[in-house]
């Protein structure tokens, strides 16, 4: 049985008071409600429910289904309200013809005064944003002042204009908008009085007569009055009209927190769509069918640009003159970084004309340093990084990097005293450094320079050979290491560059970069890195680092599942270095060599190449590395007591050493020999030790391959139950890394 308001009297405003029932009692927002039915907007929804316009009678069964009328009973009760409440208006034009006939007709029109400038519709287009939408909504009261604050390409004029169109009923008088990239707030003033219907002539040339004018002429209205693009307070403080009916809706890429001390302020703050209604945006601009096609390549697109409307936005209309595309291909493209630069141009006048606004507003070193920044390797930036790009000490750079902050052009990141460049942003300041910025070349190698060394600092804390108190920028390996992760991809690119802009500059000390690769298991990193030293080394005719290269090439390929080519790397490499008399490059070589060849299964040739490089004079990390491995060797060769010896002799040198991962390396070669002699509880011990240190280092790979010892062990001495949870362990460590 249907109950509520469709009991009551019918007319057109209960029959909005039945709508609405309906719908808050499904919990359904009227913007929720006008997407579900395929409306566009929902201010006719809103004009339905307070009795000012009639449902079309095509939108009763739709509406009924969206609220949840599962037997028909909804529809056909709203069905017939609906009907009434036709019938009563077609009666009551008609009654109002006849009135109409019987008044003559005014000889003179009745002047009607100007309306207000409108503020600019949203975009068709116009997609998401619905949390800040509903919140705008309910801050925008009479009296209000509200900031909408965001980034540059953020999407806050659009916004802006979108909210507008929603208040509309609140504001009966109108809505202004006075964009303030000029920032002189007098002639917004005399803009808003135009608006309101006050002839120039009597526009007051004094400015405080203006001010008066401007704010008596507001104090008799409801007027929503937008003020886009503002830079600064200043430019709002001589339009803070004290008018009880009008609100004022500020747009800027800072919050303006100066203005608390003037007035109460309301706050939304923006920032990237979330990755559906990025996707929505894609399609609204591109079309439905063609998302639909690629879901996946959409949602790629999506992330690729940020979620940022306005990148959105630029890529998708690239894709509507090239009706054959994929999207797939384009998020290819997209995932280049150059090919980035071209999708999403930042001479584009689309672009140029929102970015510039906010660009000139900065003072010339906050310009000088986003264009810098463009040019820097990776996607994050630190005040050592500004203080790089500017040549300034920390504390000066601080500053600046703030001021892009507080402007939108960096945004926070996870990582605290970090910031990162939107890429549309980098594109167009980039555009900027190349038109602007005379020491390009010699600004983009500094901050290449300043990377690779503090990378190789970075890299030397894992390097058990490297010289104890030594200078470093890092206080401890955990900070050292935790660098490295966030600045990976840019040291990569770091050497890219260096390797084009200073070719001169050795980047053999770079292999350091080895002992981290191996931590994180970045074998293809350690392959590239590898071969662009390859590659200076030859053309360079340094036969050494030549040799160090190819057997890290040698490593990366063993670790990728290459053994055969691995093993090849290292017989070049060690043939080069003992060719030129250079007996550490071939202990580095042979070990690699010796690595292959147990991957190989070939233990004896193992035995052969390792013991040569234990009888070759190295230094300790290489005698007690390769010893250690030459155990190993012997032990696969039914020979575990003699193994058991050079692994002790090892394990003793690394501990003289302090070098704790090398000795829980050694400690599960160790493990291994005992096993072999049935010594499995004293085996399960060195096992345990080696997982602990890798799991202080973060070593999850080796923290496995240790847990996996430990289970075999522990089933080797009929403790089936803990030997499962180890193993179980083992496989849970394995899988977050994606391995088997």
């Amino acid at each position: 049985m249907i109950s509520g308001p469709l009991q009551d009297e019918t007319s057109l405003v209960e029959l909005g008071t039945a709508l609405r029932h309906w719908r808050t009692a499904s919990g359904l927002s009227l913007r929720r409600l006008a997407r579900t039915i395929g409306l566009s907007a929902h201010s006719a929804l809103a004009d339905y429910e307070r009795g000012r316009r009639i449902i079309p009678e095509g939108l009763v069964p739709r509406f009924a289904e969206a609220v949840g009328d599962a037997d028909g009973a909804i529809a056909a009760a709203l069905g017939a309200l609906r009907a009434r409440a036709a019938a009563e208006l077609a009666e009551l034009a008609e009654e109002r013809q006849a009135v109409a006939e019987r008044e003559p007709a005014p000889t003179e029109p009745s002047p009607v005064s100007p309306p207000p400038a409108a503020v600019p519709p949203p975009p068709e287009d116009f997609v998401g944003r619905d949390a800040e939408l509903d919140g705008l909504c309910g801050l925008l009261t009479g009296g209000a002042l509200v900031v909408l604050s965001g980034p540059p390409g953020s999407g806050r004029s659009t916004l802006a204009a979108r909210v507008a169109v929603e208040v509309a009923d609140e504001f009966p008088d109108g809505a202004i908008l006075l964009g303030l990239c000029d920032p002189n707030p007098v002639e917004a003033m005399r803009k808003a009085l135009r608006a309101c219907g006050v002839a120039d002539r009597a526009l007051p040339s004094d400015v405080d007569e203006l001010g008066a004018r401007y704010r008596a002429v507001l104090a008799e209205r409801r007027m929503l009055v937008v003020l886009d693009h503002i830079a600064h307070e200043d430019q709002v403080l001589p339009l803070l009209a004290p008018a009880p009916g009008c609100a004022l809706l500020v747009t800027s890429r800072s919050p303006l927190h100066g203005l608390d001390a003037r007035r109460a302020v309301r706050r939304c703050r923006i920032g990237a769509l979330p990755e559906d209604d990025a996707v929505e945006l894609i399609a609204a601009v591109l079309g439905r069918a063609r998302v639909d096609a690629e879901p996946a390549a959409a949602r790629r697109m999506a992330g690729l640009c940020d979620r940022w409307p306005l990148a959105l936005r630029i890529a998708a209309a690239r894709l509507v003159d090239w009706p054959g595309g994929l999207l797939a291909d384009a998020a290819d493209d997209l995932e280049r970084e150059q090919a980035r630069l071209a999708w999403l141009p930042a001479d584009n006048r689309a672009v140029r004309s929102v970015l510039e606004v906010s660009y000139r507003q900065l003072d010339d070193p906050a310009r000088r340093l986003l264009r810098r920044l463009a040019l820097a390797p990776g996607k994050c930036f630190t005040v050592e990084t500004a203080a790089s790009a500017l040549g300034v000490p920390p504390r000066s750079a601080r500053r600046e990097l703030d001021r892009l902050c507080a402007a939108g052009f960096l945004l926070p990141t996870a990582s605290e005293g970090r910031a990162r460049m939107h890429g549309i942003v980098r594109s167009f300041a980039r555009f900027c450094a190349d038109q602007d910025e005379p020491a390009r070349d010699e600004v983009e190698l500094r901050l290449v320079r300043t990377l690779l060394d503090t990378a190789a600092d970075a890299a030397s804390w894992l390097d058990p050979t490297a010289v104890s108190g030594r200078e470093s920028a890092f206080p401890g390996l955990r900070a050292a290491v935790c660098w490295l992760d966030t600045e990976r991809p840019a040291i990569l690119a770091a050497v890219e560059r260096s390797s084009r802009l200073d070719p001169g500059r050795g980047l053999a000390p770079l292999l350091r970069m080895v002992w981290y690769y191996e931590l994180r298991c970045a074998w293809p990193d350690l392959r590239a890195l590898a071969q662009l030293v390859l590659e200076q080394a030859q053309l360079q005719q340094d036969t050494e680092h030549k040799a160090y290269a190819l057997a890290a090439l040698s490593l990366a390929a063993v670790k990728s599942g290459q053994p055969d080519t691995g093993r090849e790397l290292a017989e070049t490499a060690a043939g080069l270095a003992h060719g030129d008399g250079m007996a550490v490059a071939e202990i580095a070589a042979l070990d690699c060599l010796g690595r292959a060849l147990l991957v190989l299964d070939r233990p004896d040739a193992a035995r052969q190449a390792l013991a040569r490089a234990v009888s070759l004079r190295g230094d300790w990390w290489q005698h007690a590395t390769c010893s250690s491995r030459l155990g190993k060797a012997l032990t696969r060769l039914g020979e575990p007591a003699r193994g058991l010896e050079l692994e002790q002799h090892a394990l003793l040198l690394f501990e003289r050493h302090g070098d704790d991962r090398g000795a829980a390396r050694t400690r599960i070669r160790l493990g291994l020999a005992l096993a072999a002699l049935d010594r499995h509880a004293e085996a399960v011990e060195q096992y345990d030790r080696a997982a602990k240190v890798f799991e202080h280092y973060g070593d999850t790979w080796s923290q496995a391959k240790a847990l996996r010892e430990v289970g075999n062990g522990r089933k080797a001495l009929g403790e089936d139950e803990l030997a499962a949870e180890d193993l179980r362990r083992a496989e849970a460590l394995l899988a977050a890394q994606g391995c088997r």
